[in-house]
Order: C-alpha cells, then structure tokens, then sequence
C-alpha cells in the first residue's frame, strides 16, 4: 500500500497555479492610509538672507585681519611683545651651556652604570674540607717540590 502511495503521488501532477491571483475577501484594494489627505506645512521658518548675524561677525573678523596686516610693524621695528617675549625667554648661548652641562653630566652616569654594571667580585675558591692543607707530614715531600704555605689563609 505504501509503494502505490508513492507511485501515485510522483504520477499525479500539481495543480497549476492560475496566473492572476484573487483577493481573499477579507481585504480591499484600498490602502488604509488613503483617507489621510495630504497636509501642508506650516512650520515658520527665518528668512534667508546674507546679512546675518553669522556673516556680520565674518566681516569684522576680516575687517580686524586687514587692519592687522596694514598696520603691523615692519620687520626690523623692536615692536612691544617682542620686547616682552625677548625679556622672559632664555638666550640661545645659556641654552648651549645649559645642555653642555647636562651632556658632560649624562657621561659621568652612564659611565658609573657601566662600572658598576660590569664590576664583579674577585674569585674566591673555597674548599671543602680546608684543614687537609695542613694535614699532610712535611717529611714525605720530595726536593723541590715543597710549597710555602704560611701566608695561607683558609676561609
């Protein structure tokens, strides 16, 4: 029963869809924001001109650029604030000394690092069992072959 299920279903052909679809009849064909009509727009808005407020403080601001560049001094005029800048700034040979001082003194503590960074303790041989130096009889020492150890010190 099953296999004539399925040769029946790959026999039996779809139904073709019709090219024009129908309404349902729940719906219309009219939109639901068609009963709105359109409304103008009554916002105030400033009128646009050139001389506003934005474009009268431009032409002040030019203004005052023009007349700084007309009557500003020449070159060689010692005008006001280059005097008072000149006053609080340092000169250019105190700068030079200032970073001498400060160069020779970049030496010296990069040579200290060095010489502490490369200084290591002298070596120190340390014996196990120290009182074998003394240990030996002095009689069996061939000639020559006899070490002076007086000054020895074990630690």
């Amino acid at each position: 029963m099953l296999v004539t299920r399925a040769a029946s279903s790959l026999v039996r052909q779809r139904a073709i869809a019709p090219a024009i679809q129908h309404r349902s009849a729940s719906t219309t064909s009219h939109d639901d924001h068609h009963d709105h009509h359109h409304h103008e727009d009554t916002t105030v808005y400033p009128q646009e001109r050139f001389f506003s407020p934005f474009w009268g403080r431009m032409l002040i601001i030019a203004a005052l650029g023009g007349a700084a560049i007309k009557y500003a001094p020449e070159r060689g005029d010692d005008a006001f604030f280059t005097r008072w800048i000149q006053m609080y700034t340092t000169s250019s040979e105190q700068w030079i000394d200032m970073n001498a001082q400060h160069a020779a003194q970049s030496k010296e503590v990069a040579e200290r690092t060095v010489l502490f960074a490369s200084a290591s303790r002298p070596p120190v041989h340390r014996f196990r069992f120290p009182q074998n130096m003394a240990g030996g009889s002095p009689f069996i020492n061939s000639v020559g072959s006899d070490v002076d150890m007086s000054d020895v010190v074990a630690k």
